[in-house]
């Protein structure tokens, strides 16, 4: 059975998908120094940022694909390319850092012990450290920290 026949289908989609894309025919590294610097970038500008709008918004934003367009603006005006490889791999390291790691959980229960609503609700006294009901477990520096 040729490749040919194997890769016949009656789905027309399917077929137009599987003409677009071209089966790798050669393993190539996609850990680059771009790669690298992809990641820094991630970690000191855009990461901060994506905690930023998640706790004024309530929501994410596409930190990964921003960073991933960045990128490859960046390598054109440089008359480089990326490889498919350094986008998959810059693609997943964005992706990974736009959810904030483990600093944007602990920016978000210092951000919520310090807002209005739990001031407001009662959860909170500020003169007594011992009555509130946030432990030093939950929010490390407890309300009390300036």
């Amino acid at each position: 059975m040729s490749d040919e026949s194997k890769r016949k289908s009656g789905d027309a989609e399917l077929e137009l998908y599987r003409s677009i894309i071209d089966e790798p025919t050669e393993y190539k590294n996609g850990f680059t120094w771009v790669t690298v610097a992809g990641a820094f970038f991630c970690g000191l500008l855009m990461m901060p940022g994506t905690i930023y709008l998640s706790l004024m918004t309530g929501g994410g934003i596409a930190a990964s694909w921003v960073t991933l367009i960045i990128f490859s603006e960046v390598t054109r005006r440089a008359m480089k390319t990326l490889s498919k490889q350094e986008l998959v791999v810059l693609l997943s390291v964005a992706g990974t850092m736009s959810a904030g790691g483990p600093i944007a959980d602990l920016v978000w229960r210092q951000y919520l012990i310090r807002s209005d609503a739990v001031r407001d609700m009662g959860l909170i006294q500020t003169e007594v450290v011992a009555a509130d009901l946030f432990t030093n477990d939950f929010v490390p520096g407890g309300p009390a920290a300036p």
